[in-house]
């Protein structure tokens, strides 16, 4: 469970706009140093961080200095998702399945497979998380680096 709660830098934002290396000038520049507590986090929240001492870091997907963070405090990270858990396991179970492998149209209507009842979607509604060139490492990565995955309940 985690008992303290430590709100994020106030530079930090969403992933870079670019798939290639990650430009870090104008988003949150990594924060720690292997193995040591983090730096160049502003003072009110490094002072939190390093005598709070959080016991986890619930983070946005798509924040790739979380993993950093969370190591260097050696605190578990959980990725948190905006999206509903119905979207979640939807987009879950098409991945897994393999739903769209084979279909050529990016508008042809594909079952979500592993669902109690009938649900058609289409590549170009539900794309998948980073799933373009250069982004899918990036997701699989957050994915595999975290403790745990958080999503709302109810509606999209």
């Amino acid at each position: 469970y985690c008992r303290n709660l430590v709100s994020t830098p106030p530079t930090a934002r969403s992933a870079p706009s670019s798939p290639r290396r990650p430009r870090w000038r104008g988003c949150a520049p990594p924060l720690t140093r292997p193995g040591g507590p983090p730096h160049r986090v502003p003072a009110r929240q490094r002072h939190l961080l390093l005598h709070a001492r959080p016991t986890c870091l619930v983070v946005d997907f798509c924040h790739p200095w979380a993993s950093e963070l969370a190591a260097g405090l050696a605190v578990p990270r959980l990725t948190f998702f905006s999206m509903c858990a119905f979207c979640l396991l939807c987009q879950h179970n098409v991945e897994r399945f393999g739903a769209y492998d084979g279909v050529a149209d990016d508008n042809a209507p594909v079952v979500v497979p592993g669902l109690a009842r009938r649900i058609e979607v289409t590549r170009a509604q539900a794309p998948g998380f980073f799933r373009v060139p250069g982004w899918d490492k990036f997701a699989d990565d957050v994915e595999r680096r975290c403790w745990a995955a958080m999503a709302r309940r109810g509606r999209a």
